[in-house]
């Protein structure tokens, strides 16, 4: 489908790539009404569900947490525990 400029126009802000940098962001955007797109190629941290099995966080929990989330929820069970791969995409899931 070919955009013209008109499209463009829609979206004060565009993100690319979904990555936590990007989610983080459009989390942040999305609380402030500024309207975005996020470009990506695939699904949301793609390449944390096709690689990196054995990753975890090596920051505490506490510490990767987002603002917009304002749950007290941290990702993992224990705040200063360390996240495994599928806990962080849980957490910024919820965005």
């Amino acid at each position: 489908m070919l955009h013209t400029m008109s499209h463009a126009m829609l979206h004060e802000v565009i993100i690319v790539g979904a990555g936590q940098a990007g989610v983080a962001l459009a989390c942040s955007l999305q609380r402030l009404g500024i309207s975005y797109v996020m470009l990506e190629r695939d699904r949301a941290f793609a390449s944390w569900h096709n690689r990196w099995d054995g990753f975890r966080a090596n920051t505490p929990n506490w510490m990767n947490t987002l603002p917009v989330l304002d749950t007290g929820q941290v990702p993992g069970n224990d705040p200063r525990g360390f996240a495994t791969r599928q806990e962080l995409i849980d957490y910024f899931d919820k965005c």
